[in-house]
């Protein structure tokens, strides 16, 4: 089963929390939280039972890295490692956790380009 949160140790803050400062470089607009450019995920809805319906990631103010979508049971329906709006790497699952369709989608640069400015490890990307 996949309910485990990605990148488990970043911070994660609701929408309302965040302040948009400009347009991204990347993609969408720059985010601040207290001031500073935004590093985390943006959680931007829950389901009526408080669980998370997605959450964004971003680093240094701009959207980058993690873009996921969970099924109300907290199960992630949907994953995406988006470098700005190039997504290199998705998944998605049905309800129970399965896998049932996802890969790379983008040169596997990227992924070494995306994962060095998240923090993320390659490893942790699989086909």
């Amino acid at each position: 089963m996949n309910i485990d949160k990605r990148m488990p140790n970043k911070i994660r803050i609701d929408s309302d929390e965040l302040k948009s400062v400009r347009v991204g470089t990347y993609i969408g607009e720059d985010m601040e939280y207290l001031g500073k450019p935004f590093t985390g995920f943006e959680i931007y809805g829950y389901y009526e039972n408080g669980q998370i319906a997605g959450e964004f990631e971003y680093v240094d103010g701009e959207r980058m890295g993690w873009n996921i979508q969970y099924y109300e049971n907290g199960i992630i329906e949907r994953e995406s490692l988006d470098y700005g709006a190039t997504t290199v790497y998705f998944n998605k699952f049905d309800v129970e956790g399965n896998k049932i369709l996802g890969g790379f989608v983008a040169d596997k640069e990227l992924l070494y380009k995306v994962c060095a400015i998240t923090g993320e490890d390659p490893n942790n990307i699989k086909e």
